[in-house]
């Protein structure tokens, strides 16, 4: 029980204003409610089990530089891909013009986004101090879940409340500084 407690309360306040939560906020505006809540708790799953894994099997952090690197160029391609794209495959309907499935989009940026992140390092280290797999792992998924349906709450009435063409400078913006961030978290290390 130690173990899952420790885990909800680091990794809880690790995911607040982190860069996967502020990408989820930004990908509420963009994807169905359905594939958006399934494919961020699909990825959280993953991720912390591939975390919970690492630490608890070798018990010390891998560096993940590389994934990093990859992601923070991703997430400015993306942005640069959001400002060009048409209004049309920005609406929350499931329409044939955007061309992948939802799911997967929203699957693979946020898993991307998590990879080396400090909430997967925090249940890396947790997961390698207190032995507890279980509870590690899952204290860590429901500080996730927990921490970002708040801000798919958020990103969701904003969405109500702004034009499509401001949503989408919007999130374009915040996919291009995700990917800064990231590769600026590789020069400061």
């Amino acid at each position: 029980m130690k173990a899952f407690l420790q885990s909800l309360s680091l990794i809880f306040a690790a995911e607040v204003g982190d860069k996967s939560q502020l990408l989820v906020l930004a990908m509420a505006t963009k994807y169905p409610i359905v594939p958006l809540i399934s494919g961020i708790i699909s990825s959280i799953i993953v991720s912390q089990l591939i975390a919970t894994s690492i630490g608890f099997l070798l018990g010390e952090a891998i560096p993940l530089n590389l994934i990093n690197f990859l992601a923070g160029l991703l997430f400015i391609v993306i942005g640069i891909k959001t400002l060009l794209m048409q209004d049309d495959c920005l609406e929350n309907d499931a329409d044939s013009t955007c061309p992948a499935n939802p799911f997967w989009k929203v699957f693979t940026l946020y898993t991307l986004g998590e990879f080396g992140d400090k909430t997967q390092i925090t249940c890396i280290i947790l997961a390698s101090q207190n032995g507890s797999f279980i509870g590690t792992f899952l204290g860590a998924v429901l500080a996730m879940i927990l921490a970002n349906l708040i801000s798919l709450d958020l990103g969701r009435f904003v969405s109500t409340q702004l034009s499509t063409k401001t949503i989408r400078i919007i999130a374009a913006v915040m996919y291009i500084s995700f990917g800064i961030f990231s590769l600026l978290e590789l020069i400061r290390h």
